[in-house]
């Protein structure tokens, strides 16, 4: 094992405990020559192993809210993003609204519907297709 190479004879070494009760890691003391029992040693490196448990601690709860913070920005600018396109659904449906309400001529009603929606669509060519009959009007 590691500690056979480095000539390790004795240890002390506790787990850092979490609050749920999962470990957090271990804190160890190794040496190369047999350890006396001290009892104030232990309880002092104890209370090290409580003291580095806490900073742990403090540092995953730090990571946690870093992640939710990032989370929810995302969630914000997704958000920020429908509502943009969603208001801009809304303003084409009210152009196509106004357009429909003009009374305007078929070729300039469908002209003014195809303007309204090519900033929702963004592409090269744009065209609505309307059967009216045996032939078909298309307008781009």
């Amino acid at each position: 094992s590691h500690l056979v190479a480095l000539g390790v004879r004795s240890y002390l070494g506790v787990p850092l405990l979490g609050a749920q009760g999962d470990t957090l890691g271990h804190l160890a003391v190794l040496d190369r020559r047999p350890m006396r029992e001290d009892p104030r040693g232990e309880t002092i490196f104890a209370l090290f192993a409580n003291r580095a448990r806490v900073e742990l601690e403090r540092l995953r709860a730090e990571a946690l809210l870093a992640r939710a913070r990032e989370d929810l920005e995302l969630r914000l600018a997704s958000t920020r993003q429908d509502l943009d396109l969603a208001y801009g659904e809304l303003q084409a449906l009210l152009e196509i609204n106004q357009s429909s309400t003009r009374h305007l001529r078929r070729d300039d009603l469908f002209a003014a519907l195809a303007r309204c929606v090519r900033p929702l669509l963004p592409s090269e060519r744009f065209g609505i297709e309307v059967p009216t009959g045996p032939e078909t009007l298309r307008v781009h």
